[in-house]
């Protein structure tokens, strides 16, 4: 099974999973399969790739919704690696809104 469909399993069971590049976070309200955390343990750098992967394309969305560059975000603070890590799996578009209303945007923006 590849590291994209480890986490789509993941996620269609009710599992988010996040990385902070060296390991895999899981959050769940019940405890995973056995055999889905066999499929974590076995393929940990794999899915860590994946997860960095998709964290990064959701910050890029986040950004496009926003008209300002992925780096812009992070530098001020509007987007942080725990986002990144706790949202990548959300609507972009929804992100970027909050994003909007938070005080680092306006202090960023006026």
């Amino acid at each position: 099974m590849t590291a994209a469909a480890i986490i789509e399993q993941a996620l269609l069971s009710g599992v988010m999973l996040s990385t902070d590049g060296q390991n895999i976070k899981l959050a769940a309200s019940r405890q995973p399969s056995a055999e889905l955390l066999d499929s974590l343990k076995h393929s940990k750098q794999q899915i860590i790739g994946e997860l960095e992967r998709l964290q990064r394309q959701w910050l890029e969305r986040v950004a496009h919704t926003l008209h300002r560059p992925p780096e812009w975000l992070l530098q001020h603070g509007i987007i942080d690696a725990d986002d990144m890590r706790e949202l990548w799996h959300t609507e972009p578009r929804e992100a970027a809104k909050t994003a909007k209303t938070g005080l680092n945007w306006h202090l960023a923006n006026h």
